[in-house]
């Protein structure tokens, strides 16, 4: 049974995501992100209004905190491994992944508070009411899931494979799909669903984004933190799906003011992600495609988004 026949039903979605991302607005008393850069380098362009760069509006911080960040999350996580040695394929190695990623989290909003004098919480998630967040949240997920797995995954898949690339699932969603090790299950469901969701958008969203859109705007940020971010994954196969996701998260953030949605958004994602891998491994493991099952393309490439 051909699984293209979804793609309509993955195109419609995709439009209705579309309108309702037009609709979307910040809360309340929130300003927007800040201006739009006139040109390529606003800053020979210094803004005539005293508003425009008001606190409150495009955070202070960016790029440098996102490469601390990252230098801090590199070595704790390989100080971790030296000393204590984990198994290949074991959830220790989850774990002192995840613990590396938070405390980079931890000492980059230690660095943003004293350098910048700002609180990043409350900064990326202000006025947060969750009556109004969780259904916002809901409505993108219910159309942008089958927006990325029945549309934009399986044209990916058959282009690329028309140009003889084989889908292959990475080598984390084998090793689940193969697994009854609860420990393996507990450190994945902690990883991916509750560290990967806050810390990738807090870093890719919350300081990579914000430092892009300082200097090319809104568009070019989304561009931009969405190709790395579907680039840090390492897989061909999931490179357009991640990426329309990236651009996806960087919209709602614009839009809403907060990464509150964003961070649900991905949780969600990752939690269904995990279920369908528990559910039918055996998708997973036979590294069936869409062309020979329709269930093949929720998992088979793609299917290890954190």
């Amino acid at each position: 049974m051909d699984s293209l026949f979804l793609v309509p039903v993955g195109a419609a979605a995709a439009w209705g995501l579309v309108l309702v991302l037009r609709k979307m607005q910040p809360p309340e008393g929130v300003p927007p992100l800040g201006p739009t850069p006139a040109t390529p380098f606003p800053k020979l362009h210094p803004p005539t209004s005293p508003d425009a760069e008001a606190p409150g509006n495009l955070p202070r911080w960016g790029l440098l905190e996102f490469v601390l960040g990252l230098l801090i999350a590199v070595t704790v996580m390989v100080a971790a491994v030296h000393l204590i040695r984990p198994a290949e394929d074991s959830p220790e190695l989850l774990l002192i992944s995840s613990v590396g990623q938070l405390i980079a989290v931890v000492l980059v909003c230690v660095f943003i508070a004293f350098a910048h004098g700002q609180n990043v919480l409350s900064t990326l998630m202000p006025r947060v009411t969750w009556p109004r967040v969780l259904p916002r949240t809901a409505v993108l997920f219910l159309l942008g899931w089958p927006a990325l797995i029945f549309f934009v995954a399986p044209l990916w898949t058959l282009l690329l494979e028309a140009v003889g690339q084989e889908a292959e699932p990475q080598h984390v969603v084998q090793m689940l799909a193969g697994s009854e090790d609860w420990r393996l299950w507990a450190a994945a469901v902690f990883s991916a669903v509750f560290v990967a969701a806050f810390v990738e958008e807090f870093a890719f969203r919350g300081l990579l984004y914000v430092g892009i859109r300082r200097v090319v705007g809104p568009a070019g940020a989304a561009l931009a933190t969405a190709f790395l971010f579907a680039l840090v994954h390492v897989n061909l196969f999931a490179f357009l799906p991640l990426f329309a996701l990236g651009w996806l998260l960087a919209e709602v953030y614009e839009r809403t003011r907060s990464l509150a949605i964003p961070i649900l958004f991905h949780a969600a994602f990752n939690t269904v992600t995990l279920v369908l891998v528990a559910l039918v491994p055996e998708w997973v493991i036979n590294g069936e495609t869409p062309q020979t099952q329709p269930a093949g393309l929720l998992l088979g490439p793609w299917a290890w988004l954190w």
